[in-house]
């Protein structure tokens, strides 16, 4: 890990679960983790948690699923960091009950989280590696259970 010392990485669905972990985990092996949820409270309590640790948080609340609020994001990273070097796409959501009887505004609720929120992160994050000649970036995929019933 001492190659991504003051790297910026990018997680989503950030303020509990898996995503929560993953920050603590980059956090404390000394990146600049840029922490994405709509939760702003439990992402400012994560952070003071994390307060004096090798690495350092950035809560931003962010609608993943909202492209204006995406790319105002990103360029607040640009602006501000210089870009992205790891993207840990984690965001995603499952209803219960939407199959096989579910509804379709349901399942739009799902792909817009799970497929396009992470494409449309995924397309920023290379965009940015891209501008800055970054060619040991990484994007990490976690999915979620609903890609099994879906």
């Amino acid at each position: 890990m001492e190659r991504w010392l003051g790297r910026v990485a990018v997680v989503t669905g950030a303020s509990a679960g898996i995503g929560m972990a993953v920050v603590e985990d980059l956090v404390h092996s000394g990146m600049v983790v840029v922490a994405l949820a709509r939760r702003e409270d439990r992402l400012q309590e994560i952070k003071h948690r994390l307060q004096g640790k090798p690495g350092t948080m950035h809560p931003v609340k962010t609608d993943i699923t909202q492209e204006d609020d995406l790319k105002k994001t990103f360029q607040w990273i640009r602006d501000n960091l210089g870009g992205v070097d790891v993207l840990v796409n984690n965001a995603g959501i499952f209803i219960d009950g939407c199959t096989p009887e579910g509804n379709i505004d349901d399942w739009r609720k799902i792909y817009e989280v799970n497929v396009f929120a992470l494409g449309a992160c995924s397309r920023e994050a290379i965009n940015s590696m891209k501008e800055r000649n970054v060619d040991d970036g990484h994007i990490i995929n976690i999915n979620s259970i609903a890609s099994h019933r879906l």
